[in-house]
């Protein structure tokens, strides 16, 4: 079978490159399917950064997309809004590339290493932070539509308590317009139905989503098929209403309208769908939400069952009744009455709910095939077996922070 990447042209890369008349190649951090990380030096300011330099992928303007959206962006505090700092996109070899601080690892690779999810402490810190991140693009009608744990990264793993940026705004759109694709295991129910506009509800579901994996170590769905992921989705949380399954174009793809029974639509056994589609159904078993409390290393049962409500909340079935990141922030699971107690304790400033924050004058990357593998363990208390971070000793630090690929 042909390389279905065969055509992308790779640009020149070795250490000691100059990509720009400033920036020096000091290290290859990775490579995804669609363009390269690398460590640079600016001769310029004396500090490393993080360049990504893009590969030519005909149809598929990526690059494009994210600059539009970066420079969007461009005015707000990364330490504020903990959304990534990018600093300028030039030209190397044809190829387009883009210059962001450097930072030191993703949220994947950090629970990894450690082999059990987050502590609770670790668990509200991020879920702040993610949600400011996303109350600030709701500010600017821009939904992320990658929301997954590669893309939140650490900024430095030794500093407590760990602070996360938001990264890789590859697919990334304005609320509106036509998105390119979401990641497979993370995808809202919306997507998977090809139900439209698409708002960022699909962010705090993916966001939901990746919660789940940070703090169990187990990822909710496993499935890449859309047919497997909604078949997952339908176990977790049941069949989404008739009224939502009739607003989606692909719904006859994986559902059989029916005259008799509780709903108008029925989903497809796994016969049906192969005979259909000729493509195989595999048969895995989601993490049920009331679940996650027992399958969680860490935490009291009151903090963990709070977890589990806010949880439910954004990973309704319909996107208009998920939760808001504002309303994450005032969720009791984080122990704060009011946005106020939250921009006191941690920092960080907050546009209002319909507060347009706008000047008015990834890392990670677009490599949304690959799943992450673990091994299995069942859990005790629910019987489920599912896929674990592997038991890993705690990375060695270098002076200075260490960077981890981060699009692999």
């Amino acid at each position: 079978m042909d390389d279905p990447y065969a055509f992308l042209e790779e640009p020149d890369l070795s250490v000691g490159t100059f990509l720009s008349e400033s920036l020096q190649v000091m290290d290859l951090l990775g490579e995804g399917a669609f363009g390269h990380v690398t460590k640079c030096f600016s001769t310029k300011t004396g500090e490393m950064e993080a360049v990504k330099i893009i590969k030519k992928f005909p149809g598929l303007p990526v690059e494009k997309n994210e600059v539009v959206i970066l420079e969007q962006l461009r005015s707000l505090d990364p330490d504020t809004s903990n959304i990534i700092k990018w600093k300028e996109s030039f030209t190397y070899q044809d190829h387009m590339c883009m210059s962001y601080e450097l930072l030191d690892q993703d949220l994947q690779n950090y629970v990894k290493a450690r082999g059990e999810g987050l502590l609770i402490p670790e668990l509200k810190s991020v879920i702040r932070q993610v949600a400011t991140a996303l109350q600030h693009l709701r500010s600017f009608k821009i939904v992320h539509a990658d929301i997954r744990p590669e893309n939140i990264m650490i900024v430095d793993r030794r500093q407590q308590p760990i602070r996360v940026r938001l990264v890789d705004f590859g697919l990334s759109f304005q609320i509106g317009d036509r998105p390119f694709f979401q990641a497979t295991g993370y995808r809202a129910p919306e997507v998977l139905l090809g139900i439209h506009p698409l708002t960022e509800a699909i962010d705090i579901w993916s966001t939901g989503a990746t919660l789940v994996e940070v703090a169990t170590a187990s990822t909710i769905f496993e499935n890449e098929e859309e047919y497997d992921e909604l078949s997952q989705i339908i176990q977790s949380h049941g069949q989404p209403s008739d009224e939502i399954l009739d607003r989606g174009k692909d719904t006859a793809s994986y559902f059989c309208e029916q005259v008799d029974g509780e709903h108008h639509w029925r989903f497809k056994s796994p016969s049906e769908y192969e005979e259909e589609t000729g493509l195989q159904a595999q048969t895995f078993t989601s993490i049920r939400l009331d679940d996650v409390p027992m399958i969680m290393a860490h935490g009291d049962p009151e903090d963990k069952n709070l977890f589990a409500d806010l949880l439910k909340r954004m990973m309704q079935l319909d996107q208009d009744e998920r939760i808001t990141p504002l309303e994450v922030l005032q969720h009791p699971f984080l122990n704060e009455s009011s946005p106020q107690g939250l921009l006191e304790n941690n920092a960080v400033s907050l546009p209002g709910p319909d507060e347009d924050c706008r000047d008015t004058h990834t890392y990670g990357f677009l490599d949304c095939w690959r799943k992450p593998e673990y091994p299995e363990r069942t859990h005790a208390g629910t019987g489920r077996t599912c896929k674990l971070h592997t038991e890993s000793p705690q990375p060695q630090f270098q002076p200075g922070i260490e960077p981890r690929a981060f699009l692999l």
